[in-house]
């Protein structure tokens, strides 16, 4: 709700504070009042480059160079971005993890999560793999731990591409000197 985020804009001043939100509901401005009330991070979630992918679990995404022109814009406004990367979505394939990757690298938030799918009770990603479900107890939905049976990857791929994003994400000589002037500068 726009008109509650400038009221809340309005009443907070000198408080540092952070917030989750898709980037269809921001804009230039809406971002500038943020930074002027004191947010210092936004996080979005982006959750895979494939259009299709998002579609079966209903979301959608805007265009890359939305997502980069707001990621690049909060970055020079003082806000931190964090963007959050999906794997093991309904239809993925080697194909569509690997452009997610180059996604991340592409867009060069101040921070990158990657995360296995968790299809969590009452959501329609449970819904589509109940029957695929490994049967883990509760304290296994960590973001990290493969849940349910996909058919595209072997038991443990996906949590390999988690850990092969972040790698490639974070060990880049680009992301290190972006890391130093946003964060030590």
């Amino acid at each position: 709700d726009r008109n509650r985020v400038v009221d809340i804009c309005r009443g907070i001043k000198s408080v540092h504070w952070s917030c989750e939100t898709r980037m269809e509901n921001l804009d230039e401005s809406l971002i500038d009042m943020m930074a002027g009330s004191g947010c210092k991070a936004i996080h979005f979630g982006i959750e895979s480059e494939s259009d299709e992918l998002l579609a079966l679990v209903h979301r959608s995404k805007p265009s890359f160079e939305k997502q980069k022109h707001f990621v690049d814009y909060c970055d020079r406004q003082g806000i931190k971005v964090n963007c959050f990367f999906v794997f093991g979505l309904p239809g993925e394939t080697e194909e569509t993890a690997e452009d997610t990757i180059k996604k991340a690298i592409r867009l060069n938030p101040n921070v990158a999560e990657f995360f296995v799918a968790q299809p969590y009770p009452g959501t329609k990603l449970h819904k589509q793999v109940e029957d695929k479900l490994f049967g883990l107890p509760v304290t296994s939905y960590d973001g990290f731990t493969e849940l349910f049976e996909h058919p595209n990857f072997p038991r443990g791929r996906r949590e390999q591409i988690c850990t092969d994003a972040y790698r490639r994400f974070y060990f880049r000589p680009q992301y290190i000197l972006s890391f130093l002037r946003r964060n030590i500068a």
